[in-house]
């Protein structure tokens, strides 16, 4: 399948309230975005591909969790923000967010339309988040910290802040309840088969609604920019969320 073309800025009216969000880049500094020196001094950095260093923590952290890609390595990594847990020295965790507005996004010809064409300027899309097998159990933190949820807030606070309204992303289907839980909604007849691994994957979305149990609930209170899945639905020409037959597949 061929990549949707993605449009380019002078394609889109975007309002002065979006156009102060479009020139704001990835984060080339690598930053630490969170911290937990309760046990093992683990905490997420922030970075990017530039940065040599980190990002090779990041691909060790791919090539240990999934071997199935012969290419840890993607496209979107250039213009990305990157996250990585540390304990101690060793990285153990890795995410990418892409924004649209800086490229395509990493599987982006199966995402539908109607999301790509209605929320161009609001959508990042969270991928390749790979945590090493020791350390999802959410009680390898003395305060029962969940390493895997505290990644996934602290990119969500940062991207929020650069005016993101939704997390588009792609998941095995073993895991669908998990991010149920977190709020996401799945997309109704996105499902499709990976180029690589050849392997049903799922699509799902999380708007930043406030009338929503989410794990941004607390981070959008005092926002007015919010997504809300009612109009998300409608742009869809959906009334509801649904879940999808196994024969969409």
């Amino acid at each position: 399948m061929a990549v949707r073309p993605v449009k380019s800025l002078k394609e889109v009216e975007f309002s002065r309230e979006v156009e102060s969000r479009i020139y704001l880049p990835y984060s080339s500094t690598r930053r630490d975005v969170w911290d937990s020196y309760a046990e093992n001094e683990t905490r997420i950095v922030a970075g990017s591909k530039s940065d040599d260093e980190f990002f090779s923590d990041i691909l060790k952290v791919r090539e240990s969790t999934d071997s199935r890609w012969p290419d840890q390595t993607t496209a979107a990594d250039d213009y990305s923000d990157h996250y990585c847990i540390y304990v101690g020295d060793a990285a153990v965790g890795s995410l990418g967010v892409t924004r649209l507005l800086h490229g395509p996004l990493f599987l982006h010809e199966f995402y539908p339309d109607a999301l790509l064409d209605n929320y161009f300027d609001r959508i990042v899309s969270a991928y390749r988040f790979r945590l090493l097998p020791k350390f999802r159990r959410t009680s390898f933190l003395s305060k029962g910290t969940n390493l895997a949820y505290a990644m996934i807030r602290e990119a969500w606070k940062e991207h929020i802040a650069k005016g993101a309204g939704m997390d588009l992303i792609n998941v095995e289907p073993k895991y669908i309840p998990y991010y149920e839980r977190m709020g996401y909604v799945l997309c109704e007849g996105s499902d499709f088969i990976c180029p690589v691994f050849h392997e049903p994957i799922s699509v799902m979305f999380l708007p930043t609604d406030p009338t929503r149990d989410s794990v941004v609930s607390d981070l959008i209170e005092e926002r007015d920019d919010h997504v809300f899945l009612e109009d998300v639905l409608r742009k869809m020409n959906r009334t509801s969320v649904f879940i999808p037959r196994a024969a969409a597949i």
